[in-house]
């Protein structure tokens, strides 16, 4: 949590980022995105696959976070953060059904992420803020000690719904 309020000292609604093309492997392709952020001296890169496998659009996606966590570690890149969809859009989750958001949320954190991301089901698509208040909730009291972000369907006329000082 101090990476992140290091890189965002203050509550902010809208984060910049550069978006490029999908690199080659998509979507098992997070080690080359630490090394591009390693070489390009990136903040973050964000992730799909961290906890509990799923099937996207993509195909099937494994959990990667042992994988991942011990490359950063090879390529001494412990200040790049990974940020993580939990839940994420285009996706089925039917094989992890049983484990709510708030599980995930969990997960993530003992897995050591850096972030949780939240999106719609699809691009485009509001990120659904009742979810957002139970995790927000869990963060305000101190169980779920990870940054959030949302990562879909914020528009100009929703931006209202993610007020965090509202929720």
């Amino acid at each position: 949590m101090q990476s992140f309020k290091r890189l965002f000292p203050k509550t902010t609604s809208i984060i910049g980022m550069i978006h490029v093309d999908p690199l080659p492997g998509t979507p098992q392709y997070e080690s080359k995105a630490l090394a591009v952020a390693k070489a390009t001296s990136s903040d973050f890169i964000r992730n799909e696959g961290f906890i509990f496998s799923h099937i996207g659009d993509e195909g099937f996606i494994d959990s990667n976070a042992g994988e991942l966590l011990r490359y950063r570690k090879m390529i001494d890149a412990d200040n790049i953060m990974i940020f993580n969809d939990i839940k994420k859009k285009h996706s089925s989750h039917a094989i992890t059904s049983d484990i709510s958001l708030l599980d995930t949320a969990n997960a993530a954190m003992f897995f050591n992420a850096d972030g949780i991301i939240l999106t719609g089901k699809s691009t485009g698509d509001s990120t659904d803020v009742n979810e957002l208040k139970l995790i927000h909730k869990q963060q305000q009291e101190g169980k779920l000690k990870l940054p959030i972000l949302v990562g879909s369907g914020v528009t100009k006329k929703n931006l209202h719904n993610y007020d965090l000082l509202t929720l």
